[in-house]
């Protein structure tokens, strides 16, 4: 049954079958403060208040700009919205928050997260020291003097004896 449906009957139900608040309740499968507020919006409005409202979202802030100038400045900065934001602000004139900006480029982009490679940041000795630790452990394991598994890509280790 549709709501707006639902919300007339309540209202006839309780007018001319005189059914109670917590029946109503029960079975349309609502609170007893939505009958509630159902009777009183047909009190104020008539059947007219049963209705639903017009929920038509409004347009995009955005949609009015160049599509061009908005994706040049995400283009400069893709993974901080914030300056983007700024950027539209200095050199468009365009006054907008990252949430809409967000949700302007939700047609055209996606959002992932990015993982970086910390290998321009490690140690060229202590990473030659741990390799040359993991490929003895591997020739123990291949002399079949201990078991080892590896738990991900960094080489963590568990050794069982």
């Amino acid at each position: 049954m549709d709501r707006e449906r639902k919300r007339i009957s309540a209202v006839l139900l309780s007018a001319q079958q005189k059914v109670s608040i917590s029946e109503l309740s029960d079975s349309f499968s609502v609170s007893e403060n939505t009958i509630k507020s159902w009777f009183d919006r047909y009190e104020q409005s008539g059947l007219a208040g049963l209705l639903d409202k017009n929920m038509a979202h409004k347009k995009s802030s955005l949609v009015d700009y160049q599509e061009d100038n908005i994706i040049s400045c995400v283009k400069k900065s893709p993974q901080n919205l914030s300056a983007v934001v700024a950027d539209l602000a200095i050199t468009h004139q365009i006054k907008t928050n990252e949430s809409i900006l967000r949700r302007y480029l939700k047609k055209s982009y996606r959002w992932k997260r990015v993982r970086k490679s910390l290998k321009s940041q490690r140690k060229s000795g202590d990473f030659e020291l741990c390799s040359a630790e993991i490929m003895a452990l591997k020739a123990q394991e291949s002399a079949g003097e201990i078991a080892l598994w590896f738990s991900d890509e960094t080489a963590r280790f568990a050794v069982a004896i």
